[in-house]
């Protein structure tokens, strides 16, 4: 059996053997195990007899169903958490059931599932969030919070439907910081903001008219309630 595709294990190659269905009751699911341990029963002795150390710990990569590694801790050789490795899920989950029925303590199990594939998605990149489109009392907000200037910046992206170049923005904080630092280069500054911070505003709609360009002021009397606007509003027109 060709256990490669290419550079890549062949994750399925074993899959469907040792599967926990294939045995009808517990007693036959019992003695299957007993005769992989006694498979087993030459290994745990060669080990024995030619590895003389205090402390125990095995990696098996290809563990199938652990019978190994549950042959070395039934023999009390295993005195150190010890890994079992296998790609195929049927076979994992049939030395997980062993683990769970013998109450092994030195043994664990890992799985292509849960563990070669974990680290395959970790590496790539979560998806970017729906761009969203920000209201101009947002854009408002950010520059108050930022203490930039940001004039006619949501009315022109909402003229080109937040395009960036032949592109869809994906980030119009970022974008409007950027627009920010361009200022100078036409001839607009943050003298706007500087002079608002000389006196406290009274209301927050204060605090965004302190701030507002011609363009921006439109916008916000279009988006405010009628009788808001009324209210608290009337500064935006002087």
């Amino acid at each position: 059996m060709n256990n490669y595709i290419g550079n890549d294990l062949n994750y399925k190659a074993y899959e469907n053997i040792e599967d926990l269905s294939n045995y009808k009751s517990d007693l036959e699911l019992e003695l299957y195990r007993n005769e992989r341990l006694k498979l087993y029963s030459t290994h745990v002795n060669f080990i024995k007899n030619n590895i003389t150390v205090d402390s125990l710990r095995v990696v098996e990569v290809g563990s199938g169903s652990s019978a190994l590694l549950y042959a070395l801790e039934k023999s009390n050789m295993l005195t150190e958490s010890s890994l079992g490795i296998e790609f195929s899920n049927s076979r994992y989950k049939f030395a997980e059931r062993w683990r769970e029925d013998c109450s092994f303590k030195n043994v664990n199990n890992v799985n292509n599932d849960n563990n070669v594939n974990k680290e395959k998605r970790g590496k790539e990149k979560p998806p970017r969030p729906r761009f969203k489109k920000p209201t101009t009392s947002e854009v408002i907000e950010f520059a108050i919070d930022n203490k930039i200037d940001l004039p006619g910046f949501h009315d022109y992206y909402e003229s080109n439907g937040w395009m960036v170049g032949k592109n869809k923005m994906k980030d119009w904080k970022a974008a409007a910081r950027n627009w920010a630092k361009r200022q100078p280069q036409y001839g607009v500054n943050n003298a706007t903001y500087q002079q608002s911070t000389t006196t406290k505003p009274k209301t927050h709609h204060q605090r965004i008219s302190q701030i507002l360009t011609d363009d921006l002021k439109r916008s916000v009397a279009a988006e405010m309630d009628e009788c808001d606007f009324q209210e608290n509003g009337n500064h935006l027109s002087e």
